[in-house]
């Protein structure tokens, strides 16, 4: 089948249209314009603006997007389309990807029932009049089009995805994906396993994730920081709440759902990000302390400041896990307490004794081979320790002023 974009397809009945019709998927087929790189009429460029916070769009069509839409807002169906699209209609893969090699579109879900929610839209888009022909075998991981690729669909574990020749990877519900650094399956993990593939993809390849907001924690919320209302990033963060996207809800319903849980959702419907789950310090307070640009504090010229260090240790749960940490503190006479100094140090684990010490020194936080000297109360000199060593299959920890 002839090429053709996906705002075009999305509007085709015969294609993915009949998915697609009526008033209330306007937003999603403003999307496609943006995804195909069509002119948008100053109606939808006023939509795009209101659910970006930019001013201008990227000079290219983006091909990393990230969609934060409340629940009941279309965003599986929107994946699974665009999925269909890229895998059937958007070129001929076989004349792109090296001789037996498949181009991979992979549609990533939280779980696995929302897998089976995806596969399921999936199939039923793939039965449109010109689509049907196209698809060449179907099992139960993977549907094969006679264009030359893959369509798969898969829970998001990393061993999945790692190694993959994927033109595509598209994320669904990423904010409920594990956020934990020490899972070899967290949200960052996954998405890390499929840079790769998509670096050396004809065009760059498409990152698409979406879900619904959450915690703010995460993959997803970390690119909502950096992304959104930014008019130079060449990545678009779309924030819409869930009547904005299907203007079908019915209002009186989603006002039912705020009056009885407003924080929860608040969240869900609204696309508002939830401060209650946030952790042992919400963000909002923790972004109110901190100093942003400062990145460790010269010593204090008075000799009366009182220096605390702090070490922690994490044994990894994997190979390549163990983390040291230490911060440095001091304490001012209006009650404030500052950190002046931090360092992380993260290492493999070989069968080979191996001592690594952190220090404060002035100002400045490293790592080395010897004690150093930190400032002390009454501007006595003072060395810090901090040891970390394995031995085999021992493991030790040793942290003490000298």
């Amino acid at each position: 089948m002839k090429p053709i974009s996906f705002a075009e397809a999305l509007r085709d009945v015969r294609l993915l249209g009949a998915s697609f019709r009526g008033s209330s998927w306007r937003p999603w087929h403003v999307l496609a314009k943006i995804i195909s790189g069509q002119p948008l009429d100053d109606s939808e460029m006023a939509l795009v603006l209101e659910c970006t916070g930019r001013r201008v769009l990227p000079q290219n069509p983006p091909r990393r997007l990230y969609l934060l839409v409340g629940r009941r807002g279309g965003k599986s169906r929107f994946l699974s389309a665009l999925a269909v699209w890229v895998a059937g209609l958007a070129a001929n893969w076989r004349n792109l990807m090296a001789p037996g090699e498949p181009a991979v579109v992979m549609l990533v879900a939280c779980d696995k029932k929302q897998a089976a929610v995806l596969r399921r839209y999936a199939d039923g888009l793939l039965q449109a009049p010109l689509l049907a022909p196209e698809v060449v075998r179907r099992t139960a991981e993977r549907i094969e089009l006679r264009s030359g690729a893959v369509l798969e669909i898969t829970t998001n574990d990393h061993r999945l995805i790692r190694g993959r020749s994927a033109i595509v990877v598209l994320g669904d519900e990423v904010s409920f994906w594990r956020a934990d650094g020490e899972s070899s399956s967290s949200d960052e993990e996954v998405i890390a396993a499929a840079a790769p593939s998509l670096m050396t993809a004809p065009g760059g390849g498409y990152l698409v994730l979406s879900s619904t907001t959450y915690r703010k924690r995460g993959l997803m919320f970390d690119r909502y920081k950096e992304y959104y209302g930014k008019d130079d990033a060449d990545e678009l963060v779309w924030l819409a709440p869930s009547a904005k996207m299907n203007a079908s809800l019915p209002a009186a319903d989603i006002e039912r759902e705020l009056a009885a849980d407003p924080v929860k959702n608040a969240a869900e419907y609204m696309s508002v990000w939830r401060d209650d789950i946030s952790g042992f310090i919400p963000a909002d307070a923790l972004e109110a302390a901190t100093d942003t640009g400062v990145i460790q504090r010269p010593p204090s010229l008075d000799y009366s400041t009182r220096y605390v260090a702090f070490a922690d240790a994490a044994g990894g749960a994997r190979a390549g896990g163990d983390s040291f940490a230490l911060a440095i503190c001091r304490g001012d006479k209006d009650g404030v307490v500052y950190l002046d100094g931090y360092s992380n140090a993260n290492r493999r684990f070989i069968q080979r004794p191996q001592w690594r010490n952190l220090w404060k020194c002035s100002g400045r936080i490293e790592s080395h081979t010897s004690p150093a000297t930190i400032s002390a109360a009454a501007g006595q000199p003072a060395s810090f320790c901090v040891t970390t060593f394995n031995i085999g299959q021992v493991r030790g920890i040793r942290a003490s002023f000298i």
